[in-house]
């Protein structure tokens, strides 16, 4: 997600990085390799999957920078973006009226979902909270949010509540030694009650990683 964008926001100006093979919207993308696609513009609002020959960074000035910015959502899956620098639990940026509305949000690799709409047998868990690895919203960071309905918001972002790195550790585990993979916008997540398994003392951190084959 973007902050803001410079005045000519079209996908070839923004993203000019030969690294960069493909830029995935909602229901829209673009192939560089190939130069088809549908997605021309880049929206401020949206968020967006990039595909890399290689890592990179990219970097550009625009505009405007606005923390208040209206999102408009339906009921579905929304491709959206953060509109501020630092991060913010996410209890706190969102409105309670649009709490009600949001099911889940998933990250790149992380995602929490709202405990009022899934049954979780652990009494740990606060009723009206959020279950998962993803625990904050961060600047330049897209998001999928699952709503119920057709609403608009505007994240609650008072600067005295950006957290510190500190402050607002992620919560994903560290990857193990020797185990490599490449994230895709096709991903999965899996909710595991430790009564299923069996036989195995299972340790918040612990990884569970499935094969087809070698892969």
């Amino acid at each position: 997600g973007f902050h803001g964008l410079p005045e000519d926001h079209t996908v070839s100006s923004v993203m000019s990085s030969e690294n960069i093979s493909m830029v995935i919207g909602q229901g829209e993308a673009i192939n560089f390799n190939t130069g088809t696609g549908s997605l021309t513009d880049l929206d401020i609002s949206s968020g967006y999957w990039l595909r890399l020959d290689a890592a990179d960074a990219i970097s550009d000035d625009g505009f405007p920078y606005n923390i208040n910015r209206e999102y408009t959502l339906h009921a579905g899956a929304n491709l959206v973006s953060f509109p501020s620098e630092g991060s913010f639990h996410i209890a706190d940026a969102l409105p309670d009226y649009a709490e009600g509305h949001i099911q889940a949000i998933i990250g790149e690799g992380q995602i929490t979902i709202n405990n009022d709409y899934y049954e979780i047998d652990d009494s740990t868990i606060d009723e009206g909270g959020w279950s998962g690895s993803l625990n904050k919203f961060e600047g330049l960071h897209g998001y999928w949010i699952l709503s119920d309905a057709d609403f608009s918001f505007s994240y609650n972002l008072d600067p005295e509540d950006m957290l510190s790195r500190e402050s607002a550790p992620t919560q994903m585990a560290e990857k193990p030694a020797g185990l490599h993979f490449a994230q895709s916008s096709q991903q999965a997540f899996y909710f595991v009650d430790e009564s299923v398994i069996k036989e195995e003392m299972v340790e918040n951190g612990d990884w569970f990683v499935s094969f087809c084959g070698s892969v």
